[in-house]
């Protein structure tokens, strides 16, 4: 029977499993349709739809009802029996025909049980070059998918340098993304426009670009990531969390002191002020108060205060010698959230 290596995530490998086992945890939900899967003994990962024989999945959820069910309208014992008697006389026929066919050496015991045993032998140049047959090698490592990777410490994306992608080259790996903000007015005198900000949302990546009057093949100047779903600051829409590797294995579930433990050779900064974070909410709230009072008298709110997260200074910063990395993480958990990876000049 035929065993399977699964991955539901793209990263971890489980297995082997047989083919009913694999069917009964997709039809159960516990594996989804995103699922790839591989036979043992080959390096082909496919997609669990494209596995599943529809055979495996009928007996994976059989209940014991049906079976029962299904008992009684099996043959009865009369059938079996003469299916029996006909199955052992074909094999007797099929047994006289191949030995009439099959001469075993008898002079050579070892070739003899050699054909009996189907066990293969090195052959003589093998045995002097030490080569191995394929029979007798080691049974290879269960194969694992390649996922995505983004290296924080050398800047790259796909194993490429992430400042040196273009707005076209991006789209062209990624495809049409979600969002699309044109480039800013550039102003005159202005050294670092704002360039075009691209988003994909259902991958959990973000890049802003140089502008165009500044640079013409507008390479990256920014790439954010998010290890959580979330919103994005700029475009207010939901984000999904990206799914691939990440240096160190950082993921959503690091909190700020591993976070600062792992990359204390980078010296690391805390950018959080507790007293600022209370003196801010404190304005907020003053204002809020001036706000429904002015209402209360019949007269209009002057705008509210929104607090974000940069004011807060909820960041991890790690400054590299080619660029700067921003780790967003939430005020009160201190769950990693975010990544923010910029070239040095975005903040001089």
């Amino acid at each position: 029977m035929s065993q399977f290596y699964y991955s539901p995530d793209g990263t971890e490998v489980s297995g082997p499993i047989s083919e009913q086992e694999l069917s009964r945890l997709h039809v159960a939900g516990k594996l989804a349709s995103e699922t790839v899967v591989c036979q043992e003994g080959t390096e082909v990962w496919l997609p669990i739809a494209d596995v599943l024989s529809p055979m495996s999945a009928f007996e994976s959820v059989n209940s014991p009802a049906e079976a029962q069910a299904n008992s009684s309208r099996r043959p009865s014992k009369g059938f079996f029996r003469a299916m029996v008697i006909l199955g052992g006389v074909t094999i007797a026929l099929i047994g006289g025909f191949l030995i009439t066919k099959v001469k075993i050496p008898q002079d050579n015991p070892e070739t003899a049980q050699d054909l009996l045993t189907n066990e293969v032998k090195p052959t003589a140049d093998e045995q002097r070059s030490g080569d191995t047959p394929k029979s007798f090698a080691e049974p290879s490592p269960a194969p694992t998918p390649a996922p995505v990777s983004l290296d924080l410490i050398d800047a790259k994306f796909r194993d490429t340098d992430i400042f040196d992608l273009t707005l076209d080259q991006v789209t062209d790996i990624l495809g049409r993304p979600a969002t699309v903000i044109s480039p800013a007015v550039a102003r005159s005198g202005s050294s670092n426009p704002q360039g075009a900000y691209l988003t994909y949302p259902g991958l959990g990546l973000s890049f802003l670009f140089s502008h165009p009057e500044v640079d013409s093949e507008q390479h990256c100047k920014t790439f954010i990531v998010r290890f959580s779903s979330g919103t994005d600051d700029v475009t207010k829409e939901h984000v999904e969390p990206y799914h691939g590797t990440v240096s160190f294995g950082i993921s959503s579930q690091w909190k700020t002191p591993k976070l600062m433990e792992t990359l204390a050779q980078f010296d690391p900064r805390d950018m959080y002020d507790a007293e600022q974070a209370k003196a801010l909410r404190g304005m907020s709230a003053l204002l809020e108060d001036i706000n429904q009072a002015t209402e209360e008298m019949g007269g209009r709110r002057s705008g509210d205060i929104t607090i974000t997260k940069h004011e807060l200074g909820t960041f991890v910063v790690v400054t590299l010698p080619t660029h700067k990395l921003s780790f967003e993480y939430e005020e009160n958990t201190k769950f990693v959230e975010a990544v923010q990876i910029a070239r040095q000049e975005e903040d001089e």
